[in-house]
């Protein structure tokens, strides 16, 4: 994922966004974001070697899929604070994720840390899943959600991105077919913290687990894994708004002051 680096995000005066294809608030704007981190390099330094996307496959329309939300972060950057309460346009980071992605999941469930409590995750109507083991970061998070989803079919994502785009998730799961994983490309570099994930992936994460591996993209050497193009991914989020996480103070102060208020 993205991250804000500095707190300038210029304005630019564009149409609104709204409907189907970007799934915001009538009253987000497109604005050219700048000063982003490029996403970090996978395995060794190295972008991971992906393997041959295939266009042809035909997918299971009819597959029903279950959105996963990552939210068991310690929020230790952002001083501490539970990231899925924080506000933007008017809702908690956390129900706005889950409204976003009612629009094209259909079933919700929300992955939350083994000791997490309070506010954030009470009364959502979705089911709440902790962590089957605390401390180890996201691919615990993932691990957990695939397990307890009664789904196949899977679109993760964090609880720390406001942003989705309707269209590239649907072009996501549309391309899934034959793969275990299904991801974008986004300036060179795999973005595996939104994409679509088989059960199948179970048995390798368990794999690496046991062998105290925990970076997000360490069982992919022994699964399948399908990349959708950046040239695709611009098609549908030219801006890469959808890879935009919050994980600091400034950066969430970034977020509100160019993007309305909280």
């Amino acid at each position: 994922m993205r991250r804000i680096s500095r707190p300038h995000i210029r304005r630019q005066s564009c149409a609104r966004e709204s409907g189907p294809g970007f799934l915001g608030d009538d009253s987000f704007r497109k604005r050219e974001v700048q000063g982003f981190r490029r996403g970090r390099k996978t395995q060794g330094g190295a972008v991971c070697p992906a393997r041959r996307v295939r266009q042809g496959g035909r997918a299971n329309t009819f597959a029903i899929m279950t959105g996963i939300i990552l939210a068991g972060g310690t929020g230790s950057r952002m001083g501490g604070k539970d990231k899925a309460l924080l506000l933007f346009s008017g809702e908690t980071f956390l129900r706005r994720k889950i409204r976003l992605l009612s629009a094209f999941c259909e079933s919700l469930l929300v992955v939350a840390a083994a000791a997490a409590a309070g506010a954030a995750f009470e009364n959502l109507d979705v089911p709440v899943i902790r962590d089957e083991a605390p401390g180890i970061g996201p691919l615990m998070g993932l691990y957990t959600g695939l397990k307890h989803s009664e789904t196949d079919i899977n679109f993760v994502t964090t609880v720390d991105s406001p942003f989705i785009s309707g269209e590239l998730a649907a072009k996501l799961r549309q391309q899934a077919a034959g793969f275990d994983v299904f991801i974008p490309m986004w300036t060179g570099y795999p973005e595996p913290l939104f994409g679509v994930y088989r059960k199948t992936c179970l048995p390798a994460i368990e794999r690496v687990l046991s062998e105290n591996r925990r970076r997000i993209v360490s069982f992919y050497p022994h699964i399948t894994v399908g990349y959708l193009p950046e040239e695709e991914v611009r098609r549908f989020d030219p801006q890469g708004l959808s890879f935009i996480n919050v994980n600091t103070e400034e950066e969430y102060r970034s977020l509100t002051e160019n993007n309305g208020p909280a």
